[in-house]
């Protein structure tokens, strides 16, 4: 359960600690003795709207009704509606997918500590054939943001296929 703390009727902390002021394993308090964290200013946080899909829809900034045993936070969802907005939404998703899959081709092939020790100089031999297929990936992954980010249509974005030579 999330938990904020108030203090003259102002949000201070909007987390539970571990620990707090004098008080020891706070969060041991949630469970063992809820009533004791409201005598110190914790209130229990219910979220209202809370959930929504980042893609289609937009959600406010949070509006917090405090009362003597908890808090609310109400937000607010709309659809989007502005085309321009929905489209660089979808296409961030794609990005952050071609980026994520070019980041995993590269970690297979040459793990970080492998990366790390040719960029020390401890395997040399291989720092050629390392620094070409990491910049080959790259360069590959590059090409596929390019094609999406000169889609113009959330529909071709959502289309949109690509597909990484494989490194051997």
């Amino acid at each position: 359960m999330k938990y904020i703390h108030v203090d003259a009727d102002e949000i201070i902390h909007n987390q539970l600690p571990k620990n707090w002021r004098n008080v020891s394993n706070l969060r041991g308090l949630e469970v063992s003795d809820p009533a004791y964290l409201l005598t110190l200013g914790w209130r229990p946080l219910t979220e209202v709207n809370a959930d929504y899909d980042g893609l289609t829809q937009d959600r406010s900034v949070p509006v917090m009704t405090v009362t003597a045993t908890d808090a609310i936070a109400t937000y607010t969802i709309s659809w989007i509606t502005n085309e321009a907005d929905g489209l660089q939404k979808h296409k961030d998703k794609k990005l952050a997918a071609i980026r994520s899959e070019a980041s995993a081709i590269i970690v297979a092939k040459w793990p970080a500590w492998l990366q790390n020790n040719i960029a020390l100089g401890l395997d040399p031999d291989l720092a050629v054939s390392c620094t070409d297929e990491i910049a080959s990936v790259r360069v590959e992954s590059n090409g596929f943001e390019d094609d999406v980010n000169a889609l113009a249509v959330i529909q071709d974005v959502i289309d949109y296929t690509y597909t990484f030579t494989e490194l051997v």
